[in-house]
């Protein structure tokens, strides 16, 4: 039992050190350096489709949005980004939790044939918290990106009435 608990934290713990890391701004120059240049882009709305976001027509993942909507400089994009990247933070330790829950509740089960009932139940109340906690991280990116386009769109002028008669048609694809 300690073995293979033991071979399960040796594996967690070389996915979670086996990231490369270059230094920055090192006189070294064998260390590659990154620098920071400034970009300019258009602000133009984000669409979500099935799940996936486009910005412009391309495919972009949530963390290639971040530059954009920090951009923004809203309190209110600032305040749903932090609580987007806490909820993110959060997940790799309850996923951790379940994996241990259910690895221990089933190598009780093999072990001593009992307890069936409370481990399956158990199991299934972890997996389905994990999906409403998915769930609630897409609601918060939606959120987030809503608020994106909101202030995107914003006129900078206010738009005056035309004074008569007018007529407008509006065609939807």
């Amino acid at each position: 039992m300690k073995y293979i608990l033991l071979s399960c934290l040796a594996f967690t713990s070389l996915t979670a050190f086996g990231q490369y890391y270059y230094k920055r701004d090192t006189p070294d120059s064998s260390v590659k350096s990154f620098q920071s240049r400034q970009i300019t882009i258009d602000l133009k709305p984000v669409v979500i489709e099935n799940g996936r976001y486009f910005f412009d027509g391309r495919r972009i993942t949530y963390d290639g949005m971040m530059p954009l909507m920090i951009s923004l400089d809203d309190e209110k994009i600032d305040h749903s980004m932090k609580t987007v990247n806490t909820l993110v933070d959060l997940k790799r330790p309850i996923y951790y939790l379940e994996f241990a829950a259910i690895t221990i509740g089933g190598f009780r089960v093999i072990s001593t044939g009992s307890g069936q009932d409370s481990y399956l139940y158990s199991a299934i109340a972890l997996f389905v918290f994990n999906r409403l906690y998915d769930l609630s991280i897409a609601f918060a990116k939606k959120r987030t990106i809503k608020r994106y386009n909101e202030v995107v769109f914003q006129p900078s002028a206010p738009i005056s009435a035309n004074v008569g008669f007018s007529l407008g048609c509006t065609i939807r694809f």
